[in-house]
């Protein structure tokens, strides 16, 4: 009986660590944002947010954190881009009702845009200087 639930934990524990290294490394960024702006109905007000993602192909799952709760978790795609950004930054999109969607994030020196698969935002994004 003890040996089951010793072989068990070891088999358990096998498949987790198989599983994040198959989920590929970590990114993690500052970011400043500037003006409130809605990331799958959440609203986030201007200041430091990190921004984590995961790099496992071109759909990745964004954790937006301030401090240390997170406030939004959002799936996206990485885009590839001819020239890698100099600075980080973020689009936004003006919404009907006078909100701005969150709908890309840009960090310097990677070869890809994150661009936010929200619901509410639509193809067309207007660029929102945040430069770090």
């Amino acid at each position: 009986m003890k040996v089951a639930r010793i072989s068990s934990f070891l088999f358990a524990g096998s498949v987790l660590l198989s599983a994040a290294a198959f989920a590929g490394p970590t990114n993690k960024r500052s970011l400043h944002i500037y003006e409130n702006v809605v990331v799958e109905g959440k609203q986030l007000a201007p200041g430091d947010y990190k921004i984590a993602w995961s790099e496992s192909g071109s759909d990745v799952q964004v954790s937006i954190l301030r401090g240390k709760d997170t406030v939004a978790v959002v799936p996206a795609r990485a885009v590839p881009v001819s020239n890698p950004a100099t600075g980080d930054s973020y689009s936004v999109q003006s919404l009907p009702d006078g909100t701005k969607a969150l709908t890309e994030l840009v960090f310097s020196g990677k070869k890809y845009e994150l661009e936010i698969q929200s619901a509410a935002a639509g193809s067309q994004a207007n660029p929102a200087g945040s430069q770090n």
